[in-house]
């Protein structure tokens, strides 16, 4: 068993000329998803709010999309409270069993077919259910749909998730122009070394890619870039086939079941261009605490490794407040025994002067020395910061929250004599990490100017908790 003094996150924040989200017309367009990818001008993009089918797309080509009669219409999307881009009343598309969404292709040379030399981004946010170990699910794709008068195999395209160790990986595929019978290696695909765990989450899934350039595809997931490789048969110059087949959304191969995506979809696009990251990476903003299950490639871990430490950020905002949340997970190589230690854990450190003064306020109702090792659901931190003397409030706050999932919750907290605050499992004695488990804790960050916002703390930490 190896034995650790302690682990620690520390954060240290300047806020000298802190900025906070100023509203403008745009800021306050409920529906700032549609703003977004409105300036990246797809070609075709279903959004599902509507009860009824079928839905039209937004893009540039009038292609409707049709629901099998099982679809499950009108129920909700992503929605504000975790997916800030998205209005109140968004809705989305239900799917399981054989349903699907059907787009007729509109004839030769259509917006929908790709050939060498063509740009293509192909994008969905998906709340997905379950996947198995090596499962196909089929987001979107063009042809392979066993329709009558139809060569078997003709993938154009399609953007899939391949189930591999309990995560979903985002995959596209297609088919080469030669599309021999019973050639697999006439099947190109990419699937990504990384992915997310089925939940409730929404997730954003995209990729990019220039037919005839193998080392131009880009996978994205939740607006971040991620690798893959190609396999079957590899990478490949060749064009892929072109025909008139439909494009389909949730399904392929006459609707079967092991190809269709059990849970929700949502956001359908597909783009005549290869979006930049940066363009993809607006397309995405979660609150969640857990946005996605970080993975690391068993590849990349060392073979003398301990613990392998991924942290998950994300950066969010509300009226006058920004808000970051945090999730680290530590993952035990070996047996782990991390000894008690009046240090570890997230550390926050503000520009504390002792002639400018400042203040500590815990959810217990105590402030510095009260709160020092005591257990409280957050811990709050107001000081005045230099270079904003000026201001109308010179003064900033931050508060750390506990989310009731972690370990010895309500975790007792440092709370030193220059206001430097932050919770410690350490504090509450020995802890260990059995080889082959996973620590987790989850923590928000609330950080605004004025003075401490008590009940807005407290109204936040609800939310965060539930």
């Amino acid at each position: 068993m190896r034995i650790l003094t302690h682990l620690t996150v520390f954060l240290a924040v300047m806020c000298l000329g802190w900025q906070l989200p100023a509203g403008s017309a745009e800021a306050e367009e409920k529906d700032r998803y549609k703003v977004e990818i409105s300036r990246d001008k797809p070609v075709a993009w279903w959004r599902f709010n509507s009860p009824e089918s079928p839905f039209a797309s937004h893009g540039a080509a009038q292609l409707p999309a049709r629901a099998t009669k099982s679809v499950e219409l009108g129920i909700a999307g992503p929605r504000p409270r975790f997916y800030p881009l998205f209005d109140d009343t968004n809705l989305s598309v239900g799917l399981s069993g054989s349903d699907r969404l059907v787009i007729s292709d509109p004839g030769e040379n259509s917006p929908l077919d790709f050939t060498n030399g063509d740009a293509i981004t192909l994008e969905a946010w998906v709340q997905l259910k379950q996947i198995s170990g090596e499962q196909n699910i089929y987001l979107i794709g063009k042809g392979r749909t066993n329709n009558p008068g139809q060569k078997p195999a003709n993938q154009n395209w399609a953007l899939r998730l391949t189930g591999r160790q309990g995560t979903a990986r985002v995959s596209f595929l297609f088919r080469n122009a030669d599309n021999r019978q019973g050639n697999r290696n006439d099947f190109h695909r990419w699937i990504a070394s990384v992915g997310f765990r089925p939940d409730n989450a929404w997730h954003h899934v995209a990729v990019t890619y220039v037919f005839g350039k193998p080392d131009s595809l880009r996978g994205y997931l939740d607006g971040e870039p991620i690798a893959g490789n190609w396999d079957l048969g590899g990478k490949t110059t060749k064009p892929p086939v072109v025909d008139n087949d439909e494009v389909w959304i949730g399904s392929t191969l006459g609707g079967s079941p092991g190809a269709t995506l059990s849970g929700r979809i949502d956001e359908v696009a597909i783009y005549r261009t290869a979006l930049v990251s940066r363009r993809l990476a607006t397309h995405f903003q979660c609150t969640r605490p857990d946005t996605h299950l970080a993975e690391i490639p068993d590849a990349k871990v060392p073979g003398n490794a301990i613990l392998v430490e991924t942290q998950t950020w994300s950066l969010g905002a509300r009226a006058g407040c920004i808000v970051l949340d945090l999730v680290w997970r530590g993952a035990a190589q070996v047996d782990i025994r991390i000894g008690e230690f009046a240090y570890g854990g997230m550390f926050l450190r503000m520009p504390y002067r002792p002639e400018n003064g400042g203040r500590i306020l815990n959810s217990e109702g105590a402030d510095q020395p009260g709160a020092e090792g005591q257990r409280a659901r957050w811990v709050g931190v107001e000081m005045p910061i230099p270079g904003r003397e000026r201001a109308a409030a010179p003064q900033c706050w931050i508060a750390i929250m506990d989310h009731p999932s972690n370990p010895e919750h309500p975790t007792p907290w440092r709370a030193d004599g220059q206001l430097g605050v932050g919770p410690c499992r350490a504090l509450a004695g020995d802890w260990e990490i059995p080889a082959g488990a996973t620590a987790i804790f989850r923590h928000r960050l609330l950080v605004a100017c004025g003075a401490l916002d008590r009940e807005g703390i407290e109204r936040e930490w609800e939310a965060f908790s539930t």
